[in-house]
Formats: C-alpha cells, sequence, structure tokens
C-alpha cells in the first residue's frame, strides 16, 4: 500500500533544561523539510532529545565504546529502509537523535557560529543518518553527506 502525503511527529525532549537559544519551532520546520525531502511520503515518528555533554558522553561510552561527548548521537531504526509493505494508518518509527548542547555551544564559538545556526547545522546531520547517510574516513558517501548537510543548511538558514 502506498502513501501519497507526508506526515511528521516530532518529540522535541529538553533535557538540558535551559532554553535560550533553542527555538523549538525552528527545528521542528527543519526536521519537517529534509526529511520531507530525503523520505517523499508516510507518517513517521522522530524524536529530538536535548541533553549535556555528561549524558551524550554515557551513552557515546555504553553504545560506542567511546568515553567522550560529541555533538550527536542518532539511533536510527532503519524501518523506514525496510522493504516490508507497511500499514499506511501505523506511523514508522525514524529512531531517536541526541544534540549535546555543551559541545554545541562550544563549536558555535569555534565556527563563530551563532548558538542557533550550530544547532541546526548538527540537527541537520543527525536527521541525514536518520536517512541512511553516513560518513566513514576516506569515504566519497562522507563527502556527499556533508555536502547535501550544507545544502539544507543555507536552504533554511536564509
Amino acid at each position: 500500500m502506498t502513501i501519497d502525503h507526508f506526515e511528521l511527529i516530532i518529540h522535541i525532549i529538553n533535557e538540558y533544561g535551559q532554553k535560550d537559544g533553542i527555538h523549538i519551532e525552528r527545528l521542528e520546520d527543519a526536521a519537517k523539510t529534509v526529511l520531507q525531502k530525503e523520505l517523499k511520503s508516510g507518517v513517521f515518528v522522530l524524536s529530538v532529545i536535548l541533553v549535556s555533554d555528561e549524558r551524550i558522553a554515557r551513552l557515546n561510552q555504553q553504545y560506542r565504546d567511546i568515553d567522550a561527548p560529541t555533538d550527536v548521537l542518532t539511533f536510527d531504526t532503519g524501518l523506514h529502509n525496510s522493504d516490508e509493505p507497511f500499514d499506511s494508518h501505523q506511523p514508522i518509527e525514524l529512531g531517536d537523535i541526541f544534540l549535546s548542547m555543551d559541545t554545541i555551544k562550544r563549536q558555535a564559538s569555534d565556527y563563530n557560529n551563532a548558538f542557533e545556526e550550530e544547532l541546526l547545522y548538527i540537527l541537520i546531520h543527525g536527521l541525514l543518518h536518520i536517512c541512511g547517510y553516513d560518513h566513514k574516513q576516506d569515504d566519497t558517501h562522507g563527502e556527499e553527506m556533508f555536502e547535501v548537510q550544507k545544502d539544507y543548511f543555507q536552504n533554511l538558514n536564509h
């Protein structure tokens, strides 16, 4: 059964607590724009969790055996890539994107970006991972991912 429309149910959870520079509507609009273009049609559910360096470092240690914080950590269910037919009335769970507000704040300063710009840029990166993009060292797919990320950022940040 095919679906001829796009719907996104997005849960943005602010575990970080602070709200300065975080515009939820802008994050939701960015997610919808990227996912609608990349996934075309369907009913999808996505969670974006805003966390501290401490929380993302624990997740990195637990799931990636990396003892350090990162700006983004994406858990993709892969369900949207399945060849199995799906019920058009049932939402497809895309996964979870964890964003470290502490790291993003530092990076914004390092790259001379406003915090909101850096947050948007890193969210787009996580969304592309959800859509199946990957970047590995010396990999042409990585270059493609960063080019796509840059294009989305420029279009969303005008």
